[in-house]
């Protein structure tokens, strides 16, 4: 109903959607509880995206008061953990597919390819390797209007799908035995090295009868995922496809968000804040790439730097995207001049700033 016409503005049933005032507390409620946000969490997300665009600049737009004064940390937490899965999965895709390219230059590998490219077709390809954009514009509109919303950028959570089993199954065993059955429990954070979904019953022989499942999913928290994410979008320097050069608008457009609020900068120039960032890297003539398997903990501003930083030096081409340089530049300096208003000396290797001007 909500997409029933292709103007936005010209679809009545969003009038009455307007005036149903419980339809934004029953989003609430689902995005709340683990079990529906599993269920239909994305869905939320893209039914709140149209609702928040609806005559948004020409009436009052009762979806985008209710965001903007939500304070149910329940709700905000599971609309930041809906985001992480959706990030999270595109990530794992991406970074499968970089994998895949590696290993093209044996004719093996090569032979394999072309066979899993006779299962998978080249559609399908391309809808794992391409984001959603109203997640993002969900992402934006939410960390424009509610500054509540940003604490939940640096929250470790981790989602449960199903536990059948009772808690006696797991007390007999110890921890130690836990994480040898399961070296992947510590699972780094470069995504090259991430092992697919498994159960604890596959992972742990001890417990054969078990049927306990958990969704392996990384105890990462929303910020980590996202500049991931965005590297790997900013990792393709053909931009001049309309869908990439909208999706890299949208993840500059967040990072110009994050950038001018004052709290969000001082989590991400916190000193005990530190996360492990993996960060692509395009292959470019004059630099020979170094790929860490486990890159350094640092503050989230150092890995935005790089990510701006990155971003600057491989998009140089013939047709060049002044609108995107000025915002990267614009992010740049918001992350300086909160550095010198407080007088932060972030530990970073400034010279690859002032080499990439």
């Amino acid at each position: 109903m909500a997409t029933q016409a292709e103007n936005l503005n010209d679809n009545l049933f969003l009038e009455h959607f307007m005036a149903n005032h419980g339809l934004f507390e029953a989003a609430v409620q689902i995005v709340s509880e683990p079990e529906s946000r599993s269920l239909f969490g994305k869905d939320i997300l893209l039914l709140l995206t149209i609702l928040l665009q609806y005559r948004k600049y020409e009436s009052e737009n009762p979806f985008v008061i209710k965001l903007s004064i939500l304070d149910n940390e329940m709700a905000l937490t599971g609309i930041a953990m809906i985001m992480s899965n959706i990030l999270a999965e595109f990530n794992r895709n991406y970074a499968e597919s970089q994998k895949e390219q590696e290993g093209e230059s044996s004719w093996w590998n090569s032979v394999g390819t072309m066979i899993g490219n006779m299962f998978i077709g080249d559609e399908e390809k391309r809808r794992l390797l391409t984001l959603d954009d109203s997640i993002l514009i969900v992402f934006y509109e939410t960390i424009h209007l509610n500054r509540n919303f940003i604490s939940t950028l640096t929250h470790a959570a981790t989602d449960c799908a199903q536990i059948n089993s009772t808690f006696t199954d797991l007390s007999s065993i110890s921890l130690d035995q836990q994480n040898q059955a399961n070296p992947d429990s510590m699972r780094l954070l470069n995504p090259l090295s991430i092992s697919s979904n498994k159960t604890t019953s596959q992972n742990n022989p001890n417990l054969p009868n078990s049927e306990i499942t958990f969704v392996e999913n990384p105890p990462d928290n929303l910020m980590v995922i996202f500049l991931q994410a965005c590297s790997s979008v900013l990792h393709q320097t053909k931009i001049e496809s309309t869908n990439i050069y909208d999706t890299t608008k949208l993840f500059m457009l967040i990072l110009q968000c994050i950038s001018e609020d004052q709290y969000a900068n001082s989590l991400l120039h916190d000193p005990n804040l530190v996360y492990s960032v993996f960060l692509y890297k395009a292959k470019l003539r004059h630099r020979k790439i170094a790929m860490e398997k486990e890159p350094a903990s640092r503050p989230l501003a150092s890995s935005i730097l790089d990510l701006m930083i990155e971003f600057i030096q491989s998009h140089l081409m013939k047709n060049f995207p002044f609108e995107l340089y000025i915002m990267s530049v614009g992010i740049i300096q918001r992350l300086l001049c909160y550095q010198k208003k407080y007088r932060i000396r972030l530990d970073f290797n400034w010279q690859n700033l002032w080499n990439s001007k």
